[in-house]
């Protein structure tokens, strides 16, 4: 599994942010929240299959979407090709599950 540190984005477009460590296999995306005191917090996984389409923000290339079925999270990487390679990463997935699908 790849990971990476990104900062999650809450709310309206940039009011609140939250460190995140964001892995992917070729099955899900798991998300750890980093917290400043040692005690990390676990998501649940979310399945591939759960998402609708990833893409890096034009105007800042550092930010990157991640589009779930039930709704989108702002992501911000450390630098414009980590974003990237986040991104790419995912979309080569969606697209061997739509390859499977058919």
């Amino acid at each position: 599994m790849q990971t990476y540190s990104v900062t999650f984005i809450k709310g309206s477009y940039f009011d609140r942010k939250q460190e995140r460590i964001l892995g992917i296999d070729g099955e899900r995306i798991t998300q750890t929240v980093v917290k400043k005191k040692g005690q990390n917090k676990q998501l649940p996984p979310v399945s591939i299959k759960e998402v609708t389409d990833a893409y890096v923000h034009e105007d800042k290339p550092t930010y990157f979407t991640v589009e779930f079925r039930d709704k989108p999270s702002v992501y911000e990487a450390q630098t414009p090709n980590i974003a990237r390679e986040i991104v790419g990463k995912i979309q080569h997935l969606l697209a061997i599950i739509r390859r499977q699908s058919k």
